[in-house]
């Protein structure tokens, strides 16, 4: 969706037209609230000037506002469709966001300054969370949901010859190694470049700019393909 949205952008700006920015790594958000603003951006501005606002936003008192809230994202929610599991998702990612803002009122957690540690437990949260809200919005139906949900946490077998998907991805860690330290050496003789390790990169989440930063990148990227389901799904957001 952030990769299309790029390419809509782009083509947009050849013929003239600027377009705003639609995704801005929404999944290294610190919280939910953090979080529905940098995914689908255009959209969330939207819903929060024509929907929250025009429900009277927090104008009205704090509880009023909490419940204006909920209710701008369970009509998000239907917006994506007339189905039980899109009025779930909104009512879900609603109540999240509804918490999050009594926690930094109870906790004054926004005036604190955060450590490292804070900071990468608080992501990982978030986008377990988010990962979690998204079995709602990928389901066809509430029971379908919850059966995804029950099979998580259940011991069935899952994935199948593991060695097999070890041993690709081992390979690919491999490859991808030996590349980016042929990148990082540049194009001159090997020998005599032994210390340059800067190599080209604009990827901003492992900044490709050092040698292990893009052998990460590949090994994420590999095992992104290995670990893929490989059967026929079409594109969620294509229909929209």
């Amino acid at each position: 969706f952030s990769g299309y949205s790029d390419m809509a952008i782009g083509t947009a700006r050849v013929i003239g037209f600027e377009m705003p920015r639609n995704f801005n790594l929404p999944y290294l958000s610190h919280n939910v609230t953090e979080f529905r603003k940098r995914w689908h951006i255009t959209l969330s501005a939207w819903l929060q000037e024509y929907v929250y606002i025009g429900l009277g936003g927090n104008r009205k008192g704090k509880c009023r506002g909490y419940l204006n809230l909920l209710l701008t994202m369970i009509i998000g929610g239907i917006w994506h469709g007339a189905n039980l599991t899109y009025v779930f998702w909104g009512l879900l990612s609603g109540v999240a966001l509804v918490i999050h803002k009594l926690w930094v009122k109870f906790t004054k957690s926004d005036q604190r300054k955060t450590t490292m540690l804070g900071n990468v437990v608080a992501i990982i949260i978030t986008f377990m969370f988010q990962s979690f809200s998204w079995i709602f919005f990928r389901a066809t139906s509430l029971p379908h949901a919850f059966c995804i949900i029950r099979r998580i946490f259940d011991f069935e077998a899952g994935l199948q010859q593991p060695y097999v998907w070890l041993f690709v991805a081992m390979l690919i860690l491999l490859s991808a190694s030996l590349l980016a330290y042929k990148r990082s050496l540049g194009s001159g003789d090997i020998i005599q470049k032994k210390n340059v390790s800067k190599v080209e990169g604009f990827y901003p989440v492992f900044k490709l700019t050092s040698f292990w930063g893009m052998v990460t990148f590949f090994v994420f990227v590999g095992l992104t393909l290995c670990f893929a389901y490989t059967g026929g799904s079409p594109f969620i957001y294509g229909k929209y």
